[in-house]
Protein backbone atom coordinates (compact mmCIF):
# COMPACT_ATOMS: atom_id res chain seq x y z
CA UNK A 1 0.00 0.00 0.00
CA UNK A 2 2.87 2.38 0.82
CA UNK A 3 4.50 1.71 -2.55
CA UNK A 4 1.25 2.42 -4.40
CA UNK A 5 0.74 5.73 -2.55
CA UNK A 6 4.36 6.68 -3.26
CA UNK A 7 3.94 5.80 -6.96
CA UNK A 8 0.92 8.09 -7.32
CA UNK A 9 2.50 10.92 -5.33
CA UNK A 10 5.70 10.77 -7.36
CA UNK A 11 3.80 10.97 -10.63
CA UNK A 12 1.86 13.98 -9.32
CA UNK A 13 4.81 15.90 -7.89
CA UNK A 14 7.53 14.70 -10.25
CA UNK A 15 7.97 18.05 -12.02
CA UNK A 16 8.61 19.85 -8.73
CA UNK A 17 11.11 17.18 -7.70
CA UNK A 18 12.95 17.31 -11.03
CA UNK A 19 12.99 21.11 -11.09
CA UNK A 20 14.50 21.12 -7.61
CA UNK A 21 17.19 18.67 -8.66
CA UNK A 22 17.79 20.45 -11.96
CA UNK A 23 18.27 23.81 -10.24
CA UNK A 24 21.26 22.31 -8.42
CA UNK A 25 22.77 21.12 -11.72
CA UNK A 26 22.94 17.50 -10.55
CA UNK A 27 23.31 15.92 -13.99
CA UNK A 28 25.56 13.20 -15.27
CA UNK A 29 27.35 12.64 -18.54
CA UNK A 30 25.76 9.77 -20.44
CA UNK A 31 26.78 7.59 -23.31
CA UNK A 32 25.45 8.38 -26.80
CA UNK A 33 22.15 6.85 -27.84
CA UNK A 34 23.39 4.26 -30.26
CA UNK A 35 23.47 0.50 -30.71
CA UNK A 36 26.50 -0.40 -32.83
CA UNK A 37 25.66 0.64 -36.42
CA UNK A 38 21.96 1.38 -35.99
CA UNK A 39 20.52 4.58 -37.51
CA UNK A 40 20.32 6.18 -34.07
CA UNK A 41 22.29 9.41 -33.89
CA UNK A 42 25.28 9.05 -31.57
CA UNK A 43 24.93 12.51 -30.03
CA UNK A 44 21.26 12.61 -29.03
CA UNK A 45 21.80 11.89 -25.36
CA UNK A 46 24.77 14.24 -25.38
CA UNK A 47 22.59 17.03 -26.76
CA UNK A 48 20.08 16.38 -24.02
CA UNK A 49 22.78 16.49 -21.35
CA UNK A 50 23.99 19.82 -22.71
CA UNK A 51 20.46 21.14 -22.50
CA UNK A 52 20.16 19.87 -18.92
CA UNK A 53 23.28 21.78 -17.97
CA UNK A 54 21.86 25.19 -18.90
CA UNK A 55 19.70 27.36 -16.68
CA UNK A 56 17.10 28.15 -19.33
CA UNK A 57 16.49 24.56 -20.38
CA UNK A 58 16.68 22.67 -17.11
CA UNK A 59 12.95 22.57 -16.37
CA UNK A 60 11.30 19.17 -16.22
CA UNK A 61 8.81 19.87 -19.01
CA UNK A 62 11.57 21.07 -21.36
CA UNK A 63 13.76 18.03 -20.70
CA UNK A 64 10.87 15.58 -21.10
CA UNK A 65 9.74 17.15 -24.36
CA UNK A 66 13.28 17.23 -25.71
CA UNK A 67 13.90 13.60 -24.71
CA UNK A 68 10.71 12.40 -26.37
CA UNK A 69 11.54 14.32 -29.54
CA UNK A 70 15.27 13.55 -29.75
CA UNK A 71 15.76 10.13 -28.17
CA UNK A 72 12.47 8.27 -27.84
CA UNK A 73 11.33 9.06 -31.37
CA UNK A 74 14.41 7.30 -32.73
CA UNK A 75 14.58 4.50 -30.15
CA UNK A 76 10.92 3.53 -30.71
CA UNK A 77 10.87 3.76 -34.50
CA UNK A 78 8.99 0.73 -35.90
CA UNK A 79 9.13 -0.83 -32.42
CA UNK A 80 6.17 -3.23 -33.02
CA UNK A 81 8.45 -5.07 -35.47
CA UNK A 82 11.50 -5.56 -33.25
CA UNK A 83 10.10 -5.16 -29.70
CA UNK A 84 10.23 -8.93 -29.08
CA UNK A 85 13.88 -9.23 -30.08
CA UNK A 86 16.42 -10.60 -27.63
CA UNK A 87 18.63 -7.54 -28.24
CA UNK A 88 16.06 -4.99 -27.09
CA UNK A 89 18.03 -4.47 -23.87
CA UNK A 90 20.63 -2.49 -25.84
CA UNK A 91 18.00 0.14 -26.58
CA UNK A 92 16.65 0.08 -23.02
CA UNK A 93 20.08 0.85 -21.56
CA UNK A 94 20.35 4.00 -23.69
CA UNK A 95 16.85 5.12 -22.74
CA UNK A 96 17.74 4.56 -19.10
CA UNK A 97 20.59 7.02 -19.60
CA UNK A 98 18.09 9.44 -21.12
CA UNK A 99 15.87 9.20 -18.04
CA UNK A 100 18.91 9.74 -15.81
CA UNK A 101 19.55 13.04 -17.58
CA UNK A 102 15.93 14.12 -17.13
CA UNK A 103 15.71 13.22 -13.45
CA UNK A 104 19.29 14.04 -12.46
CA UNK A 105 19.80 10.54 -11.04
CA UNK A 106 23.23 8.96 -10.83
CA UNK A 107 24.07 5.53 -12.21
CA UNK A 108 23.64 3.55 -8.94
CA UNK A 109 19.95 4.58 -8.88
CA UNK A 110 17.69 1.58 -9.26
CA UNK A 111 16.10 1.22 -12.68
CA UNK A 112 12.46 1.17 -11.41
CA UNK A 113 12.98 4.70 -10.07
CA UNK A 114 13.93 6.20 -13.44
CA UNK A 115 10.53 6.13 -15.25
CA UNK A 116 8.73 7.40 -12.14
CA UNK A 117 11.10 10.30 -11.54
CA UNK A 118 11.26 11.18 -15.25
CA UNK A 119 7.45 10.88 -15.58
CA UNK A 120 7.84 8.73 -18.70
CA UNK A 121 6.49 5.20 -18.93
CA UNK A 122 9.06 2.38 -19.03
CA UNK A 123 10.36 1.60 -22.54
CA UNK A 124 8.88 -1.91 -22.57
CA UNK A 125 5.39 -0.60 -21.78
CA UNK A 126 5.68 2.15 -24.37
CA UNK A 127 6.60 -0.42 -27.01
CA UNK A 128 3.72 -2.63 -25.90
CA UNK A 129 1.28 0.29 -26.19
CA UNK A 130 2.56 1.03 -29.70
CA UNK A 131 2.08 -2.63 -30.64
CA UNK A 132 -1.46 -2.69 -29.21
CA UNK A 133 -2.31 0.45 -31.16
CA UNK A 134 -1.04 -1.11 -34.39
CA UNK A 135 -2.99 -4.33 -33.80
CA UNK A 136 -6.19 -2.38 -33.12
CA UNK A 137 -5.66 -0.41 -36.31
CA UNK A 138 -5.13 -3.62 -38.30
CA UNK A 139 -8.17 -5.27 -36.73
CA UNK A 140 -10.33 -2.31 -37.74
CA UNK A 141 -9.38 -2.75 -41.42
CA UNK A 142 -10.04 -6.35 -42.54
CA UNK A 143 -9.46 -5.37 -46.16
CA UNK A 144 -5.77 -4.72 -45.54
CA UNK A 145 -3.40 -7.45 -46.76
CA UNK A 146 -1.69 -7.30 -43.36
CA UNK A 147 -4.90 -8.44 -41.65
CA UNK A 148 -4.57 -11.99 -42.95
CA UNK A 149 -0.92 -12.16 -41.88
CA UNK A 150 -1.76 -11.25 -38.29
CA UNK A 151 -5.18 -12.71 -37.55
CA UNK A 152 -5.09 -15.63 -40.05
CA UNK A 153 -1.43 -16.39 -39.61
CA UNK A 154 0.20 -19.69 -40.58
CA UNK A 155 1.03 -22.33 -38.02
CA UNK A 156 4.13 -21.70 -35.94
CA UNK A 157 7.12 -23.84 -36.85
CA UNK A 158 9.84 -22.61 -34.50
CA UNK A 159 9.14 -22.47 -30.78
CA UNK A 160 11.86 -19.88 -30.19
CA UNK A 161 10.10 -17.30 -32.36
CA UNK A 162 7.83 -14.73 -30.75
CA UNK A 163 5.62 -13.31 -33.50
CA UNK A 164 3.43 -10.28 -33.06
CA UNK A 165 0.25 -12.37 -33.00
CA UNK A 166 1.45 -14.46 -30.04
CA UNK A 167 -0.25 -12.06 -27.62
CA UNK A 168 -2.93 -9.72 -28.96
CA UNK A 169 -4.50 -8.84 -25.60
CA UNK A 170 -4.25 -5.06 -25.04
CA UNK A 171 -2.56 -3.87 -21.87
CA UNK A 172 -3.44 -0.79 -19.81
CA UNK A 173 -0.15 1.09 -19.63
CA UNK A 174 -0.83 2.95 -16.38
CA UNK A 175 -2.20 -0.11 -14.55
CA UNK A 176 0.66 -2.33 -15.72
CA UNK A 177 3.19 0.33 -14.77
CA UNK A 178 1.73 0.54 -11.27
CA UNK A 179 1.69 -3.25 -10.95
CA UNK A 180 5.34 -3.50 -12.00
CA UNK A 181 6.22 -0.78 -9.49
CA UNK A 182 4.49 -2.67 -6.67
CA UNK A 183 6.32 -5.89 -7.55
CA UNK A 184 9.73 -4.24 -7.88
CA UNK A 185 12.15 -4.46 -4.96
CA UNK A 186 12.71 -0.72 -4.52
CA UNK A 187 14.94 0.61 -1.74
CA UNK A 188 15.04 4.01 0.01
CA UNK A 189 11.27 4.36 -0.14
CA UNK A 190 11.08 6.04 3.28
CA UNK A 191 13.49 8.79 2.25
CA UNK A 192 11.49 9.68 -0.85
CA UNK A 193 8.20 9.47 1.06
CA UNK A 194 9.57 12.02 3.54
CA UNK A 195 10.73 14.26 0.68
CA UNK A 196 7.33 14.09 -1.02
CA UNK A 197 5.57 14.91 2.27
CA UNK A 198 7.82 17.94 2.73
CA UNK A 199 7.08 19.10 -0.83
CA UNK A 200 3.34 18.75 -0.22
CA UNK A 201 3.57 20.70 3.04
CA UNK A 202 5.58 23.47 1.38
CA UNK A 203 3.06 23.75 -1.47
CA UNK A 204 0.16 23.94 0.97
CA UNK A 205 1.98 26.52 3.10
CA UNK A 206 2.80 28.72 0.12
CA UNK A 207 -0.81 28.55 -1.10
CA UNK A 208 -2.22 29.51 2.29
CA UNK A 209 0.35 32.27 2.71
CA UNK A 210 -0.47 33.79 -0.67
CA UNK A 211 -4.19 33.75 0.13
CA UNK A 212 -3.55 35.37 3.50
CA UNK A 213 -1.43 38.12 1.95
CA UNK A 214 -4.07 38.74 -0.70
CA UNK A 215 -6.84 39.09 1.92
CA UNK A 216 -4.62 41.40 4.00
CA UNK A 217 -3.95 43.65 1.02
CA UNK A 218 -7.65 43.92 0.29
CA UNK A 219 -8.32 44.96 3.89
CA UNK A 220 -5.90 47.92 3.70
CA UNK A 221 -7.83 51.15 3.02
CA UNK A 222 -7.20 52.65 -0.40
CA UNK A 223 -5.54 49.48 -1.69
CA UNK A 224 -7.00 47.80 -4.73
Amino acid sequence: MKQRILFLLLLFFTEDIIDNVSSKSVHVQVHPLQCNDTPMSHNRNNLLSKLAGTTWGAQASTLCTSALALCYSVAEYCCPVWSRSSHVGLVDSKLNNTMRVISGCVRPTQTPWLPVLANIAPPALRRRSATDKLLCNIEAHPNWPLYADVFNHPQERLVARRPIWADTTPVDQRAQWEEDWLLAAVVNIKIVILYVIVCVCVCVYVTLLSKSLASTCRAIPGHR
